[in-house]
Formats: C-alpha cells, sequence, structure tokens
C-alpha cells in the first residue's frame, strides 16, 4: 500500500462480528462488551505495522454492533439496524458508547507502546457511521421512531417536556408523530418545534461524546487529533452531525469498472 502511495487506511466495522471476525469475544451471553485478547493483539500489530510503513489511520468507534438487552438496553421488537438513531437520544446505549470509545482508546498498543489516543498514526477518530435521529425519523430502512416500542415513546416524551421547559415555556403540546408532521396535521410552527427538539438531541450526543474522547485520560488528556460525527454524503443529517465536530468525513470509491462514486 505505501509503495502504491497509499498513506490512511480506515478501520472500519471491527465493532460488529465476534472474533476471528471482529474484536468481540464469545461470553455465551450475547452480549458485545468484552472484547477479545488476540483480535486486540492482531490490531495493534496492524496499526504497528501501518506506522511503519507511513500509513496514518482513521480509527472508527460505533459502526456496526448492535446492542440488545444481553448488554443491558431495552429490547425492542422494531429496533433499527445497529441501533441508529435511537442511540442517539438513550442514556444506556450513550454510555455503552463511550465504554468501548475508552476500552480501545485508552488501551497502550504491546507494540508501539503508546495509548491509541497518544499514537500520532491515529489520524482521526469518527463518533458514529451513518448514525442519525433524524434519518430514522424519516424512516430509514423501514424503521422510525414512531414504531418504537413504550420504553422509547416514553424517554422521547421526558425529553420533549425538558426540551419545552427550557426553550419554550408554558403549556406544552403532546409531542407529534412523524405522520402528523409529514402530512401536516400540525401547525407549521409545532412541526417546527419538533424538529428543533430532534436536532437538539442530535447535537447533546455528538458534543457529549467529542468532550468525552477529548479527556478520556483526564480533563484535557485524550484524543488531540479531529473528530468526525460520521461520513457526509449517506444521509441528509451526516451533514449535520459532523458540523458538531472538527471535520466532515466523505469517503470516495471506485467499482471494478473504475467508476468513481460516493460511499
Amino acid at each position: 500500500m505505501a509503495k502504491l502511495g497509499c498513506n490512511i487506511v480506515r478501520l472500519h466495522k471491527i465493532d460488529k462480528e465476534y472474533e476471528p471476525d471482529g474484536i468481540w469475544e464469545e461470553t455465551g451471553q450475547g452480549d458485545k462488551r468484552h472484547m477479545h485478547a488476540g483480535q486486540l493483539e492482531k490490531l495493534d500489530y496492524l496499526i504497528s505495522q501501518l506506522k511503519l510503513h507511513g500509513i496514518f489511520v482513521n480509527l472508527n468507534l460505533h459502526v456496526s454492533r448492535t446492542l440488545t438487552a444481553a448488554d443491558g438496553i431495552v429490547h425492542d421488537d422494531n429496533m433499527p439496524k445497529c441501533n441508529k438513531g435511537v442511540d442517539i437520544f438513550d442514556a444506556t446505549m450513550r454510555e455503552l458508547h463511550k465504554e468501548y470509545a475508552y476500552k480501545l482508546l485508552a488501551r497502550k498498543n504491546q507494540y508501539t507502546d503508546l495509548l491509541y489516543y497518544n499514537d500520532p498514526v491515529i489520524a482521526m477518530v469518527e463518533v458514529t457511521n451513518e448514525d442519525s435521529l433524524l434519518a430514522v425519523w424519516k424512516r430509514w430502512e423501514g424503521k422510525d421512531i414512531d414504531g418504537l416500542g413504550e420504553f422509547y415513546q416514553d424517554e422521547l416524551d421526558a425529553l420533549w417536556a425538558i426540551w419545552w421547559a427550557e426553550h419554550i415555556g408554558g403549556d406544552r403540546p403532546p409531542r407529534p408523530t412523524r405522520d402528523q408532521v409529514v402530512t401536516a396535521q400540525v401547525t407549521p410552527e409545532l412541526s417546527a418545534r419538533y424538529i428543533d427538539f430532534l436536532l437538539t438531541l442530535e447535537e447533546n450526543y455528538h458534543q457529549d461524546m467529542k468532550q468525552f474522547l477529548e479527556n478520556l485520560g483526564g480533563p484535557g488528556v485524550g484524543v488531540q487529533v479531529p473528530i468526525s460525527g460520521t461520513q457526509s454524503g449517506t444521509l441528509d443529517a451526516s451533514y449535520l452531525s459532523s458540523t458538531f465536530h472538527d471535520k466532515h468525513a466523505c469517503y470516495c470509491c471506485w467499482d471494478a469498472q473504475g467508476r468513481f462514486f460516493l460511499d
């Protein structure tokens, strides 16, 4: 790769599978919270060799892990793939994102003897891939937040009440549904306020994650390289998520016929 002029690679979807195809250890409990020591050793070695050959790393955090009840979240039959969108507002999922980020970035690479977050070979870190509450609200891959069960609806209602008190005040109308907004069953003013509410949840997630990553080892001690929300282009709202971070991430690819396209 170095001889071909490649100077950066994107480590993507390492959080999807159990070993040998991913980073997780099979505990027999169905959870994905324990990283496999052998897989971590391979990752350490890969990164050390990339560094040796002058190739930087774009390290992705949450990409394809789907949290389940085995990980401590509330089960929902209509949960979007990889918890996309729901993890933006659910406090338990956010803490599990932080747990994984800490375990990965605050560990020492046994070949470089450097903490991941303090290794200059890590050129950038991505928080979450193709993930947006707004995208799920738009019925992403057949799923939307109105289809979630009682637990998550109650959680959104509670957040709606907090947002209304902080931003509007006074009598609070019920939180509208997606269909009510799309089909103009509620006033334009309420529709706009509901979109603002979703934007606030999105912003809170990304700002909280960015602050956490920048302070992994204590105040001001953590990730020093650019942090991205997700790549732009795949989801309209991914432009938004990246605005809460240091940069936009955009990936372009070539297919077998040499055609150029946006990933």
